[in-house]
């Protein structure tokens, strides 16, 4: 029994050492950085698609007002010629065309609003990715000393500055002088 605990708690420690591998700070940090690139730019694509989308519905707006027009010059004309049923049938589309311009004015109104909030999170949110990429590319640079410091520790002895040789020396000698009194 004792031999398959063994095994067994060998097994777990493999599978432990296998996922720390796996978990390595560089790539986790540069996929982070690739993920909010791939969310800007599918923000940024969001907000070409509503400013085209604006500008069709603009176009339709023009279209509606100019045949609005239109009708509510056949509803005159209709009434001075004596044309009841004509004019009612002017009339009817001319309402129709309104209500139509009313939700093309709400289209464009959502499209603009929704626009708006859009580019202003873009904007903000395309600053803290230029903070995040500085991050990123500070910490791959430590992790780059630390692994080049873990293969060659006398690297590492000359990065450490002078102030910090002097100031552990002098605390050396006040533990030391404290020690003899």
């Amino acid at each position: 029994m004792s031999l398959f605990r063994r095994f067994l708690h060998l097994a777990r420690a493999d599978a432990h050492g296998v996922l720390d591998s796996l978990e390595d700070r560089g790539l986790l940090l540069r996929q982070c950085l690739r993920e909010a690139e791939l969310e800007l730019t599918r923000k940024r694509s969001r907000r070409d698609e509503l400013d085209a989308a604006l500008q069709l519905i603009a176009r339709q707006h023009e279209q509606v007002a100019a045949r609005s027009v239109q009708l509510d010059q056949d509803v005159k004309l209709a009434l001075e010629r004596g044309e009841e049923d004509l004019a009612r049938f002017a009339i009817r589309r001319l309402i129709a065309h309104r209500r139509q311009a009313e939700g093309l004015d709400e289209a464009i109104r959502a499209h603009r609003e929704e626009r708006e909030q859009l580019a202003a999170k873009l904007d903000e949110q395309e600053i803290e990715l230029e903070a995040l990429r500085d991050r990123v590319r500070q910490a791959l640079a430590r992790e780059r000393v630390a692994e080049r410091d873990a293969r060659d520790p006398e690297a590492c002895a000359a990065t450490v500055k002078d102030e910090e040789v002097e100031i552990e020396l002098l605390r050396r000698r006040g533990t030391a002088q404290e020690g003899r009194a």
